[in-house]
């Protein structure tokens, strides 16, 4: 059998692979340099550019721009751009945007808080941050607080006015400068509007 040997030293190796931080550094200095091309040399390049992205808008969040820190949460919710979906960094990114004032933050930190086990701090918490969410004109919190005073769900005494005025706010695109409501949520909430507004 032949023997075989290190592309960059040409001294005899064995048949394990190994991680080579030298290797990699060599090939990425070959496709940005344009010696490298093709299909794989494309989707390094994007696949860099997002890493770029990611963190850029991590250095951004740590620094206390409350937009970088909301836009990370809706990421790592999601897992695009790159990014491995995680839970529990996805929260804590909205946390700390909520705590700074991004509103559509605190719509999602009180979605959290709402479907706890429920008790009636993390109840009375999570109506706070949606109250402040929908004056700030965030659609989802307008909708979900809607449906709230529709069900009497979180402690909220059941209230048909107040549920058919936030439901209406949330759904008109003219009243909330937040389109952050997703369409499941603007079809539930177009039920329960038909609902009230026939049973009054």
């Amino acid at each position: 059998n032949a023997t075989l040997k290190s592309p960059v030293t040409n001294e005899p190796m064995g048949k394990r692979l190994f991680a080579s931080t030298q290797i990699k550094s060599i090939i990425e200095r070959s496709i940005e340099a344009g010696d490298i091309v093709g299909e794989l040399a494309e989707s390094w390049k994007a696949k860099r550019k997002e890493q770029q992205k990611i963190e850029a808008l991590k250095n951004k969040a740590e620094s206390g721009d409350a937009e970088s820190m909301a836009t990370l949460g809706l990421l790592y919710h999601n897992g695009k751009e790159g990014v491995v979906a995680d839970k529990d960094l996805s929260r804590y990114w909205w946390q700390k945007a909520s705590d700074v004032g991004n509103v559509t933050a605190m719509a999602w930190v009180g979605h959290f808080l709402s479907s706890k086990e429920t008790s009636q701090e993390s109840s009375v918490h999570s109506v706070a941050l949606m109250s402040q969410a929908a004056q700030g004109g965030s659609a989802y919190a307008c909708l979900r607080l809607g449906t709230w005073y529709a069900t009497g769900k979180q402690f909220l005494p059941i209230n048909t006015l107040h549920a058919i005025r936030l439901l209406r706010k949330g759904l008109d695109p003219g009243k909330c400068t937040l389109k952050d409501a997703a369409d499941s949520h603007k079809k539930e909430a177009e039920e329960l509007l038909e609902a009230l507004e026939g049973g009054r």
